[in-house]
C-alpha cells in the first residue's frame, strides 16, 4: 500500500491534521523500526529509549505531552502501531513491555466533566512496570501502576492498579501468571 492511500494520509482526515500538527522528530529515530516519518508524532518532553521498538507502519503513533507532562519509554520495549499516549503528569513504561496496537494512555482526564466543559480536570501519574504486556486496544486512565509481570487483555480499561504477576481481562481478574 503506497503512502497516499493509507487512512491518516488525506489532510482532512482527524489523524492526519493531528500528525499535521506534531513536531516532526527530523530523522530516522533507532527506535522507530517500520513505519514513515509522518507516521509518529512526538510533541513535549518525551523520553524513548534507543533500545525501544515503536512501529507505525499500519497506523500512526502520538506521544503528547503538555504543562509538566512527561513520557518515558523503558529499554527493549515495543510499541506497536496506532498508539496514542497523552500526559500532563507522568507516563513511564518499563523495560520489556510489549504494548499491542491502539492502546491508549492518558494520565489526565483532558476537561472537567461538568458543563461547560472547560480544560484542566484532575492528573495523577501512570507507572507501568517492567515485563507488562498491554494487549490490543487497552486503555489505561490516570493514577494507575501496573505491576511488574503483569498481563492486560485487549479491550481492557485500566481504572485501578494491577498488582504484580496477574492476568487481567475487561472487569475480571482471572489468576496469577504462572499458576493455574
Amino acid at each position: 500500500m503506497k503512502d497516499e492511500e493509507l487512512p491518516w494520509a488525506s489532510a482532512g482526515n482527524e489523524v492526519g491534521h493531528l500528525l499535521d500538527q506534531c513536531a516532526k522528530p527530523g530523522g530516522r529515530l533507532p527506535f522507530h523500526q517500520r513505519g514513515t516519518d509522518d507516521s509518529l508524532c512526538i510533541q513535549g518532553d518525551v523520553e524513548i529509549s534507543p533500545r525501544a521498538i515503536l512501529y507505525t507502519h499500519l497506523a500512526p503513533s502520538s506521544f503528547v505531552t503538555r504543562d509538566a507532562g512527561r513520557i518515558i519509554i523503558g529499554p527493549e520495549s515495543f510499541v506497536n502501531c496506532g498508539a496514542w499516549f497523552r500526559s500532563t503528569a507522568e507516563i513511564r513504561i518499563g523495560a520489556r513491555c510489549r504494548i499491542g496496537p491502539f492502546v491508549r494512555i492518558y494520565d489526565h482526564d483532558a476537561h472537567e466533566v461538568a458543563r461547560p466543559h472547560r480544560e484542566g480536570g484532575r492528573s495523577a501519574p501512570v507507572s507501568i512496570g517492567d515485563e507488562v504486556w498491554l494487549g490490543v486496544g487497552v486503555i489505561v486512565l490516570k493514577g494507575v501502576t501496573i505491576g511488574d509481570g503483569s498481563v492486560v487483555g485487549a479491550g481492557a480499561v485500566v481504572t485501578r492498579d494491577v498488582k504484580p504477576g496477574v492476568v487481567v481481562v475487561p472487569d475480571m481478574q482471572l489468576r496469577e501468571v504462572g499458576r493455574t
